[in-house]
């Protein structure tokens, strides 16, 4: 199994559990349709806090007026009457113009705070530290809690311009808004690790996403080998740095250049006796018969 740790910017966001052998198309689709139900459901808490506060959605050609504009242009909400909530309404004016007022009483707003405090906890970003795994039954269960909270207040239903119905009925209009931006974020996001996870399937170093746990093993892996390439490299290059240092302090000194090259000659006359007689050479030819090059002497 792996597990898939999703981010947004560096703030978790959720844990999904898949296997290595899960098609990329089906490993997409779970976690952008997880990662959305999650947004659907605050959306609607968001919604509800204020249905809780001051009742229903007023109609679209109402929002934003005060009584005399409403009076005036002789508007009226026929939903009104329609919708009122179980046990009775109290007045409580909403200073934003969206909402009718009439709130549910204080029995039936605490059905709908309790209903949406489990439904965030289910889906919560706290799941993550509890090394808990988001499925797409536990969204649609918090989705279930929801409407069944929204139908305990209101039976009759919510009128159909008020947006928390229109979320159940996936009506929402999201157009314009950051959510649609989030959208595409999470799909590349998964590609990207769906790819990643491809690309360390090829290379045997890397078994950490194979292996059924996590990618971090094998970027560990990798990151010793490139840590142990560059130190041999290093090595090599100050090696490199010190014969060269020692030479030129061998030819600053008077006569320097002579046992220079007496060094070189004698480490060369150790490595031609350590060939067998065939590839020494004589003294006319090298080794691999080829012919030797005339000795330079500096007098």
């Amino acid at each position: 199994m792996v597990q898939l740790h999703v981010k947004r910017g560096d703030e978790s966001q959720v844990l999904f559990s898949a296997t290595v052998h899960m098609p990329l198309d089906a490993l997409v689709a779970q976690v952008t349709a997880i990662y959305n139900g999650r947004l659907k459901v605050d959306r609607i808490c968001s919604e509800m806090a204020e249905l809780v506060d001051h009742g229903i959605m007023l109609p679209p050609n109402m929002q934003g007026l005060t009584d005399d504009q409403i009076s005036e242009l002789k508007l009226r909400d026929e939903w009104e009457g329609k919708c009122v909530p179980s046990g009775g309404a109290t007045f409580q004016r909403d200073e934003m113009g969206r909402r009718n007022g009439h709130a549910p009483n204080e029995k039936m707003k605490d059905v709908l705070k309790k209903t949406m405090q489990e439904a965030k906890a289910l889906i919560s970003k706290k799941q993550v530290q509890a090394n808990v795994c988001v499925t797409l039954e536990m969204v649609k269960e918090a989705l279930d809690q929801l409407r069944g909270a929204v139908m305990i207040v209101y039976p009759m239903g919510l009128p159909p311009h008020d947006p928390i119905r229109m979320e159940f009925e996936d009506k929402e209009d999201l157009s314009g808004t950051q959510v649609c931006a989030r959208f595409y974020y999470i799909s590349i996001c998964l590609i990207a690790v769906a790819f990643h996870r491809l690309v360390c399937s090829r290379f045997p170093y890397d078994t950490g996403v194979s292996a059924g746990h996590s990618s971090r093993g094998g970027s560990d892996m990798v990151g010793r080998q490139r840590d142990a390439a560059g130190k041999e490299t290093a090595g090599l290059c100050r090696q490199k740095r010190e014969d060269k240092d020692r030479g030129q302090a061998a030819e600053a000194r008077p006569g320097g250049a002579s046992e220079g090259a007496a060094r070189q000659r004698g480490a060369a006359e150790a490595d031609d006796a350590a060939l067998p007689p065939k590839a020494r050479g004589t003294e006319e030819t090298g080794r691999g018969g080829r012919p030797r090059l005339p000795e330079l002497r500096v007098v």
